[in-house]
């Protein structure tokens, strides 16, 4: 049983994963059943391919950063009441691991979060507990690893297995599309706190001035839309950015095609599972060393100082006019990205689970 938040869908990476992770759990003679909150206009039980989804009702108890204070009261039951051989809850911090407390059967916690971010102190304490109690965790980067030991979680209890991807069936292409605009795309949630879009936009007013034809390409919803337009306009370069909103996962592929570079400026990261989805399209990638960011994109992206706007804008710049280095970038990214594909991190799970029940 997967105990999340949210499913699909709800678009976000975290989500994304559980169900290219469930989906091929059933492909191999798992049953796997999701329980998870129910979004505007879903069924409340469904099979998707092959994986039982119910989704229950949640609210907000108060408004708390990163709306960490919705329940879903029936996640209780569920994890307390069932008969699933393994339960996996995914998202530290949020209901689902509090949940898990309640449960008797092996279960396992994926954090998918940086430990390191604080919330709010006594929070932080609290969502300590359930790492605490569980019989697995799984931390998708070595950095997060460590700072869960910090946060007390027991190393021995600790597996590290990186988020994977299922590979796209067309090759990346032989060069970035050369003519028209320089798109530079980004994906994240709009939360400058911690995806840093707002030092994009700064980075944006260097970049226009020596790559004319450089646009930004902004994907995503957020609490800090209002704010990001604002700043966009103070900057004087709305006119050189398009905030795209929701897209579809389709869209979202062939934004990645026609796009120049991927960039995100986090402030914090555990992974970046959209990370691998660029790769995995031949998208060179600027982003900052921050978290287990490092871990995923290896030597096949330019790392960058957090909060740096200048050292953001230089990178770009560099990508943005040195066709030799953006080629050089995309095949070091396909060898990279074979790192993650699917089905050898589905076997480290199953394996995983096995260890739990025996």
């Amino acid at each position: 049983m997967q105990v999340t938040q949210h499913y699909p869908p709800f678009i976000g990476g975290v989500e994304l994963g559980v169900k290219e992770l469930s989906e091929r759990l059933v492909q191999d003679g798992i049953q796997v059943e999701v329980i998870c909150e129910r979004e505007p206009g879903t069924e409340t039980a469904e099979v998707i391919n092959g994986v039982r989804v119910h989704r229950v009702k949640g609210f907000r108890l108060i408004r708390l950063r990163y709306d960490v204070a919705r329940v879903a009261p029936r996640m209780l039951s569920a994890a307390a009441m069932n008969d699933a051989d393994v339960l996996q809850v995914h998202s530290y911090g949020f209901f689902p691991t509090f949940a898990s407390i309640l449960s008797s059967k092996p279960t396992l916690i994926v954090t998918h979060s940086d430990p390191q971010a604080s919330i709010y102190p006594l929070f932080d304490l609290l969502r300590a507990i359930p790492l605490k109690l569980c019989d697995r965790i799984v931390a998708t980067t070595q950095a997060e690893k460590r700072h869960l030991v910090q946060r007390g979680a027991p190393a021995r209890r600790i597996r590290v297995i990186p988020n994977g991807i299922a590979l796209p069936a067309q090759t990346a292409p032989d060069a970035s599309p050369t003519d028209g605009d320089a798109v530079i795309l980004c994906v994240a949630r709009l939360d400058i706190e911690h995806k840093g879009q707002d030092i994009l936009l700064h980075a944006m007013q260097r970049v226009i001035r020596e790559v004319p034809r450089a646009r930004l390409w902004i994907v995503g919803t957020g609490r800090d839309e209002r704010r990001l337009r604002g700043l966009a306009d103070e900057l004087a370069i709305s006119s050189y950015v398009e905030f795209k909103g929701l897209v579809t996962e389709a869209e979202k592929t062939e934004m990645m095609k026609s796009a120049r570079v991927f960039c995100v400026c986090p402030r914090t990261e555990s992974f970046g599972r959209v990370y691998l989805e660029a790769m995995s399209y031949g998208l060179p990638i600027v982003t900052t060393d921050v978290g287990g960011v490092p871990e995923v994109v290896g030597d096949a992206a330019t790392l960058v100082k957090p909060n740096d706007a200048d050292a953001a804008a230089s990178a770009l710049i560099k990508v943005l006019t040195n066709d030799s280095l953006a080629a050089k970038m995309r095949t070091r990214e396909m060898d990279r990205v074979r790192e993650f594909e699917l089905n050898p991190i589905v076997r480290s799970y199953e394996a995983l689970y096995r260890e739990m029940v025996e």
